[in-house]
């Protein structure tokens, strides 16, 4: 079995987005739900037929902790990497690790404006939206767009304002980012990769993307 996954696999795959979906950090606030029960309540997924999805689409006593991945250039200078491992799914730009999606995730990296920048690409909008970190004041427009996107996958179109309002409630930071001249965005955020004083060994990497980043925002 190949265990890259093209885009042509997402498309319109209601059983993966609800598998992905569910490892999101989101809830809904009103109804005291994570975002796996609101979403069991509102999609009713067949268990049975999302298990046997689930054993066509992930390689049966996979010895390798990596059972399947995205791998997508964008340009010349930005490709990412999500890798689907038992436990987590992991993210990558330029072969640099952003965050994780398990138990101990770490997140909240990329900014509204740069996750805007890939939705002219198949789908990287919802593939990268887990990464996203926003201010509280971003709320409400992230949630239109969020919505606007996930009403291109049937079965999520007619649900897709309250799944929306799920995601986004655990996308919203306590501390935002921060332009440091010589190093370009950054923030002081718990969890997130772009936190340098917590995780000064990423210092350079994140130099790196944060230039590429910056281009590739210029150019949208």
């Amino acid at each position: 079995m190949d265990k890259r996954i093209s885009v042509k696999e997402l498309e319109g795959n209601v059983f993966f987005w609800y598998y992905y979906l569910c490892w999101f950090r989101g809830y809904d606030t009103e109804n005291e739900l994570n975002i796996d029960e609101a979403l069991e309540g509102v999609l009713q997924i067949d268990a049975e037929d999302l298990a046997n999805w689930k054993q066509l689409f992930f390689p049966p006593n996979a010895a390798d902790e990596v059972l399947r991945y995205i791998a997508e250039d964008l340009t010349e200078q930005l490709s990412i990497h999500i890798q689907f491992r038992t436990n987590a799914i992991v993210f990558f730009l330029n072969d640099c690790y952003i965050g994780n999606l398990s138990g101990h995730f770490e997140a909240w990296f990329l900014t509204l404006e740069e996750l805007n920048s890939f939705g002219k690409y198949s789908l990287m909008f919802l593939l990268l939206l887990p990464m996203l970190g926003i201010s509280a004041a971003q709320a409400q427009d992230t949630q239109s767009f969020i919505a606007k996107y996930l009403a291109t996958i049937p079965t999520l179109a007619d649900h897709a304002p309250y799944i929306a309002s799920c995601i986004t409630s655990g996308l919203v930071m306590t501390n935002g980012f921060v332009q440091q001249n010589a190093l370009g965005l950054t923030n002081d955020q718990n969890h997130s990769v772009r936190n340098i004083n917590q995780y000064p060994s990423n210092k350079d990497d994140i130099t790196a993307l944060n230039k590429i980043l910056e281009q590739f925002v210029q150019k949208d």
